[in-house]
């Protein structure tokens, strides 16, 4: 989080701030950022909405298509709210 943030901005700004070494140290932080597991992501989801990842989803791809310092995105179907609609692709 926070700490990914410093060392992103210090990688940008650090030139004369840093030594070389640590600024070339810092730079893959701007797009080498790990993905979170599945386990913290469904814990993140259910803690902030109070609802079971399968009552919320039909389908909730584990990997994600693409991860960054502040979000990052799965392909999901969220299950209808009313019988006889259809789930939503999101």
């Amino acid at each position: 989080g926070i700490y990914i943030k410093i060392g992103q901005v210090m990688s940008t700004i650090g030139q004369g701030l840093l030594p070389q070494q640590y600024v070339d140290a810092l730079k893959p932080l701007q797009n080498g950022v790990p993905p979170r597991g599945y386990d913290e992501i469904s814990r993140i989801i259910e803690k902030s909405t109070g609802k079971k990842m399968d009552d919320l989803f039909v389908d909730f791809q584990k990997k994600p298509i693409g991860s960054a310092s502040v979000a990052q995105v799965h392909k999901a179907t969220l299950r209808p709210k009313n019988d006889g609609d259809k789930p939503t692709p999101v």
